[in-house]
């Protein structure tokens, strides 16, 4: 008889920690799942507001609204969805929306989460010359050769004057040239311009052709060649400080250390 007790005795024991381990599992789920909810899904942790600094160039409306619209459609949390949350923001699509504007030259964004705020910092590129194409639009370009507005058909004056009669055209966001060898084009010209009155600048197929004078009656031809643009910059200074005689139809510097002259 006390056997069978035992028995029935430790049954119900058994089943008491079933329940009180279902019980606290449960609970500690419903804990979890608030938690998870409160940090989520919460209204205390919805993004209020994006601050834009003042821009320029850019649309301030266009950044602004596609910056909402990542936002909203939010972070992936494994099989979760996050929208508008502060503290979990989807930076890769913020940085590549960010990236797709060629008027951007940098940005930086950080968020505060006591104002519950996005503050988001642009750099615009500033021009410094035209891109000019015959069949095609016009593009003011930066520093760094990158096209990156529109420009006038119009447009000229004090800026700069590159014309396109290569066999095809640039568009937004193309380089003229890559970093080095415009940076060098740069240069050139700076150092023409400050030696003679530079007159067009044209990338050709073969060449880049600068046409600049001594004075406004002879005009000079200047032929260049993308690849030794730092050497041909290095021996153009040497002419001018050795009092070379300019007064020619033309100067090919492209197959350097040979000259060519008319």
């Amino acid at each position: 008889m006390k056997t069978l007790q035992a028995h029935h005795l430790k049954i119900k024991q058994k089943r008491r920690r079933k329940i009180m381990f279902f019980s606290c599992f449960l609970g500690l789920l419903i804990i979890f799942s608030g938690i998870v909810y409160f940090f989520l899904f919460s209204e205390i942790f919805k993004i209020k507001n994006i601050e834009i600094n003042q821009i320029k160039i850019i649309d301030l409306n266009i950044v602004k609204s596609g910056l909402e619209n990542i936002l909203k459609q939010g972070s992936v949390l494994g099989f979760l969805v996050v929208s508008d949350n502060i503290l979990f923001m989807p930076s890769e699509r913020i940085n590549n929306f960010l990236k797709d504007f060629p008027a951007i030259e940098s940005f930086s964004w950080k968020k505060n989460i006591f104002s519950r705020s996005l503050k988001v910092d642009i750099k615009e590129r500033e021009n410094i010359g035209i891109l000019r194409q015959k069949e095609d639009k016009n593009y003011y370009f930066d520093k760094n050769g990158i096209l990156f507005i529109e420009a006038p058909s119009s447009e000229g004056g004090m800026f700069l004057i590159i014309e396109n009669e290569l066999n095809y055209n640039f568009n937004l966001g193309n380089r003229i040239l890559e970093m080095e060898p415009f940076n060098n084009l740069i240069s050139i010209i700076n150092f023409l311009n400050d030696n003679f009155q530079l007159h067009h600048i044209k990338l050709q197929l073969d060449k880049i052709e600068i046409v600049a004078s001594l004075d406004n009656s002879h005009q000079i031809l200047f032929y260049l060649e993308t690849d030794n643009l730092n050497q041909i910059h290095s021996v153009l200074s040497y002419f001018v400080k050795n009092n070379f005689d300019f007064n020619l139809e033309y100067l090919d510097l492209r197959y350097l250390p040979n000259v060519y002259y008319k």
